[in-house]
């Protein structure tokens, strides 16, 4: 039953969908950078980030894994992680051109980048060593949701505290799966959450 929950949690919380939580997260933010923009506009960033941070990453790992290049969906080996997160990285940072193109507030501009940074710490650590991509993205998570905290004033330390926890639950799920030790747990959530207060406040 644990182990059936764990794959619920690593599914519902995939690396790649959480960009785009955070994003609804952000445009529903009794904040000026949210209140500001007209429904439509809040669909078409909410598509962009969809599309380019998990639909097209998935379709390609799809693509990869029917020609035989990955054996599965999961890529639990360190080398399979290679390509699709070379791949990842080339859709996460066409997001963020996009996003400086349209003008969107800074926000969600800091933090494409701090995402787009952190795949790419996390795909130089890959090559030489196995780290959660689970835990990178709810590292990062936490770090956005902070950042906005410090910079923008928002009351939301709620809302952290419950990203903390969540980090805590995937990093259980991970761990109940096997599919990673706890130093890979560990440091790839401070590795998302280091990397994304760093984009976000210091670039």
């Amino acid at each position: 039953m644990e182990v059936r929950i764990a794959r619920v949690i690593s599914v519902l919380f995939h690396p790649l969908l959480l960009p785009t939580y955070i994003f609804a997260l952000l445009l529903t933010l009794n904040a000026h950078f949210a209140l500001a923009l007209p429904l439509h506009a809040k669909e078409l960033l909410l598509g962009i980030i969809l599309l380019s941070t998990c639909i097209f990453p998935l379709l390609m790992a799809f693509l990869l894994k029917y020609n035989g290049r990955i054996m599965s969906m999961e890529m639990e080996q360190r080398q399979e992680r290679i390509l699709i997160l070379a791949i990842s990285g080339i859709f996460y940072y066409l997001s963020l051109w996009m996003l400086q193109q349209m003008h969107f507030s800074p926000v969600f501009q800091l933090f494409m980048s701090g995402t787009f940074y952190a795949l790419v710490c996390t795909l130089l650590i890959n090559f030489f060593w196995k780290i959660s991509l689970h835990m990178v993205a709810s590292g990062g998570a936490t770090g956005a949701l902070i950042s906005v905290s410090l910079l923008l004033i928002q009351p939301i330390q709620a809302i952290i505290l419950l990203t903390i926890l969540m980090s805590g639950i995937i990093g259980f799920a991970r761990l109940k799966l096997a599919s990673h030790n706890p130093a890979q747990v560990y440091l790839g959530w401070i590795v998302g959450l280091v990397v994304m207060l760093t984009a976000m406040n210091f670039f």
